[in-house]
């Protein structure tokens, strides 16, 4: 949430954080392109990517190219992870998503935790929060 607010929108948050894991993996294994899943109409990734010699390709539906693929399944392993994981600090199940399940997990967190604690749990710039 700290970083969101640096950054004041979701796709630029998004870029930035390609960018920084793209540097760190290609410092591990240096190559000459790679393919990134396309989540913005701008060539946002490339604008904070501070290398050189490497071709960065975007496409819609990239993860139809099976490394892209393999990244997704790892990405969503971690996220579910995560999610049991803050699930647990907040001493109750913290569903996925934004509808009614969510706003009212969101509400009874409110309600045991407070309304300043929420930063550890939840992205405060959602719509859910500011219905909530």
């Amino acid at each position: 949430n700290q970083l969101y607010s640096k950054f004041n929108n979701l796709n630029n948050l998004l870029a930035w954080f390609h960018a920084k894991a793209l540097e760190g993996a290609l410092k591990k294994r240096p190559v000459s392109e790679g393919l990134l899943d396309q989540f913005t109409t701008s060539k946002l990734v490339q604008r904070y990517l501070k290398v050189e010699n490497f071709n960065l390709q975007q496409q819609v539906r990239a993860e139809a190219d099976p490394v892209v693929a393999a990244a997704s399944i790892i990405a969503r392993a971690e996220y579910l992870r995560q999610l049991k994981r803050l699930s647990e600090q907040a001493n109750m199940p913290l569903p996925k998503g934004c509808g009614t399940q969510a706003k009212e997990a969101l509400q009874k967190l409110i309600a045991s935790q407070g309304r300043e604690a929420m930063s550890k749990f939840i992205k405060l710039h959602f719509k859910t929060f500011q219905e909530a």
